[in-house]
């Protein structure tokens, strides 16, 4: 049901202004030209196979750059900066968070959505708002939204069983007829 690149990170809900997204960070250097090691928050997205125009923000600052993000050996992803050449100012990078423009990001198909539009949304149970989502879990199963309700928080896997719609546009999520019950237990 969602579609990858950015992670929220509390983002708030598609209606208000959205500050930039958190793709991922820099994780190490690869080699002696400049590369860098990545670990992008949805590793399978094809997003960054093209340069692409992000933010690196570190402890001394946020700056833009062109970024191009290719497969390496295993499970690794490295990345080139446009203008970054050598191992030393690679280095520097180290522990950068890699951000986004979300205005960048293309529009999502029919029935999928990004993460950080939901974040914040009420969710909707038999009419009645019993909620809101707090945050979306990537699991190995597919998501699970954490609801938080006035008694605490609930785990709904993003799933028809669960879940009726995700309604971005809208800005609800609709869940079933019992949901919350049967997720508390």
């Amino acid at each position: 049901m969602r579609s990858g690149p950015p992670k929220s990170n509390g983002a708030p809900p598609a209606h208000e202004s959205v500050p930039w997204l958190e793709l991922g960070t820099v994780v190490g250097v690869f080699g002696v030209r400049g590369e860098l090691r990545l670990n992008l928050h949805h590793r399978e997205s094809t997003w960054l196979d093209k340069p692409r125009r992000v933010r690196l923000v570190t402890a001394s600052g946020a700056r833009e750059v062109t970024l191009h993000a290719r497969s390496g050996s295993g499970r690794r992803v490295i990345g080139t900066v446009e203008g970054l050449e050598d191992r030393d100012a690679a280095e520097a990078l180290n522990g950068a968070r890699i951000e986004v423009d979300p205005a960048t990001l293309p529009k999502p198909a029919k029935g999928e959505y990004y993460v950080w539009q939901v974040v914040g949304l009420p969710v909707v149970c038999d009419g009645a708002v019993v909620g809101s989502v707090h945050e979306v879990h990537g699991t190995a199963g597919g998501d699970v939204f954490e609801v938080t309700t006035a008694t605490g928080s609930v785990f709904v896997p993003s799933i028809r069983q669960y879940v009726v719609r995700v309604d971005v546009a809208e800005g609800v999520v609709e869940l079933v007829t019992g949901a919350l019950d049967a997720c508390e237990a």
